[in-house]
């Protein structure tokens, strides 16, 4: 189950039967390559997100780098300023240190496959 976050609005997931299997995608359509922002909803298995970004590039879609998520996360906050801070805190930190996740190989994990 994927919650679409679409024209700057969060779509909540609501009670569902296996949370663990629930996470919130924004697809992005830039010029170069269609490009995807996974997003934990706090309870999502982290098999479900290895999945994800295992298979999606097979259809030629690929996952954006957490500046990008920073950069919409603030957004979303200049909209709604009673989000709380403190993710955008972290990513703020993640960013300032260069971990851009699959863009530059370490991110929240440090296991990801080299881009080329």
């Amino acid at each position: 189950m994927v919650a679409d976050r679409t024209r700057g609005r969060r779509r909540e997931i609501g009670d569902v039967a296996h949370p663990e299997r629930a996470l919130n995608m924004h697809f992005y359509m830039p010029p170069r390559q269609p490009a995807v922002d996974l997003m934990s909803s706090g309870r999502t298995d982290r098999v479900v997100l290895d999945l994800l970004l295992r298979e999606l590039p097979h259809y030629g879609v690929f996952p954006v780098g957490l500046d990008v998520v920073l950069d919409t996360e603030n957004h979303y906050a200049a909209e709604n300023p009673a989000l709380p801070t403190g993710p955008r805190e972290l990513l703020q930190r993640y960013v300032d240190a260069g971990y851009l996740g699959v863009k530059t190989g370490r991110g929240f994990y440090d296991d990801y496959a080299q881009q080329d």
